[in-house]
């Protein structure tokens, strides 16, 4: 059995708006099936998170139309379930990458997929944790590739600012307070930076 729980839904100030280019290019030959592609064995490690760059570097996988996207796929064999995995899409200055994240069974066939609107924003970060348990069809590996319903929008983020000065006129002393609201924007795309945290959890029982 596959469970996953998602902590919410992506922010409202981040939907969909607008059209763009995605801006991935294959530094070498890509794979034409999920099966083909070379894997990064994962670990349990709470306190060291495995943090990728996704550019021309990593591994690809030619779509329908024959065009390369970017895949990274992820080994989960040798751990221990139950299990959490915590993926981490890390907002660029000018780029987020916006995965997709798809748990396949030992044939590299999809079990189950995440789209990137299930992962939750997180200051200008999105993250998804994704649990696995060893009853039913085990997972064998993990499968990032970019969400095409969100390539080319907006990562829109609104954070307030404040300051304080301290005046003085010798004898007398004051503060004047002012502040404003800092507007980030970066685009959804297909390459940007990952983290992928690994650690084991303890599932629910009845009664507790």
């Amino acid at each position: 059995m596959l469970a996953v729980v998602v902590a919410g839904l992506v922010s409202a100030c981040a939907q969909p708006r607008g059209d763009g280019p995605t801006r991935f290019s294959a530094a070498g030959g890509c794979a034409t099936t999920p099966a083909e592609l070379p894997s990064t064995t994962l670990r349990t490690s709470p306190e060291e998170p495995l943090e990728i760059a996704v550019d021309g570097s990593v591994s690809c996988l030619r779509d329908g139309r024959g065009d390369p996207r970017p895949a990274l796929k992820f080994d989960l064999a040798g751990l221990t379930l139950p299990l959490e995995v915590q993926i981490t899409s890390i907002a660029q200055r000018s780029v987020t990458f916006a995965p997709t994240a798809d748990v396949l069974d030992v044939d590299a066939r999809t079990i189950a997929r995440h789209p990137f609107e299930r992962f939750t924003k997180r200051q200008t970060d999105y993250s998804l944790s994704v649990f696995l348990n060893a009853a039913g069809q085990p997972p064998a590996f993990l499968l990032l590739m970019p969400d095409d319903a969100w390539l080319g929008k907006q990562n829109r983020t609104i954070s307030g600012e404040s300051y304080t000065f301290v005046w003085s006129t010798g004898a007398v002393m004051g503060t004047y307070t002012g502040g404003g609201e800092r507007n980030t924007v970066s685009t959804f795309s297909d390459v940007g930076r990952i983290r992928i945290l690994v650690k084991p959890y303890r599932p629910a029982t009845a009664g507790r």
